[in-house]
């Protein structure tokens, strides 16, 4: 199994929501605000940092996730949002 990870402007998420959706992609999770600091600086949504960003998770099969990232970069390029969007996909297992 891989996960996926995203993080993005918050604005931009319902675009990635709306994509996986269309594409039939029904399992991902959205933590709609986290708070952090990157490229752009801080992000806590407050007035002296502005702005929020929001998280996607999701798992999928291995042989998918090939698939799923180009899905998901294809929708971040379209979408203008590839200077504000951070992906990374990894192994996991699940523990019961």
């Amino acid at each position: 199994m891989k996960a996926i990870m995203l993080i993005t402007d918050s604005e931009a998420m319902p675009e990635f929501e709306r994509v996986l959706l269309t594409e039939g992609h029904h399992g991902f999770t959205v933590v709609p605000a986290v708070a952090g600091s990157g490229r752009h600086g801080l992000k806590t949504g407050d007035r002296v940092h502005p702005g929020s960003s929001s998280l996607l998770l999701t798992v999928t099969a291995e042989a998918a996730a090939a698939g799923l990232l180009a899905l998901l970069r294809r929708a971040r390029d379209d979408a203008g949002y590839s200077d504000r969007t951070r992906m990374w996909s990894f192994a996991v297992e699940e523990a019961d």
